[in-house]
């Protein structure tokens, strides 16, 4: 999986929507260009939480709020630099997982599901 693989999944993967189901639907999300994190600041709302329901996450409303999520995480990840974040992202140390911990909606749980995946 690719760092923006592992940090979409673990990201969706809250609120009883368990990471198995993530894993699931991976290959449907791959289709639906659901890993283009680069993207994702020129998409509004709807758009992204069109393609999470194609993709086979559909969680009502929660689905939005989610790929507001996305929206706001691909912002910050723009500012920093992709190369930069993806690099700091590849490790598990302490400032990455303080980086996770200041993005919106990651708390110690989904850190622990992103540094599970591989």
């Amino acid at each position: 999986m690719t760092v923006w693989e592992r940090l979409i999944c673990s990201m969706i993967s809250v609120n009883q929507w368990d990471i198995k189901k993530t894993l699931k639907i991976i290959e449907s999300m791959r289709a639906n260009n659901m890993f283009e994190i680069e993207s994702f600041k020129d998409l509004n709302v709807i758009e992204i939480g069109s393609n999470l329901k194609k993709s086979g996450y559909d969680r009502g409303s929660l689905t939005y709020m989610i790929a507001e999520r996305l929206i706001k995480t691909s912002v910050i990840i723009s500012k920093k630099g992709v190369s930069s974040t993806e690099e700091l992202l590849s490790k598990n140390t302490p400032e990455s997982k303080e980086f996770l911990k200041n993005l919106n909606g990651i708390g110690p749980k989904t850190i622990d599901i992103f540094f599970s995946l591989k």
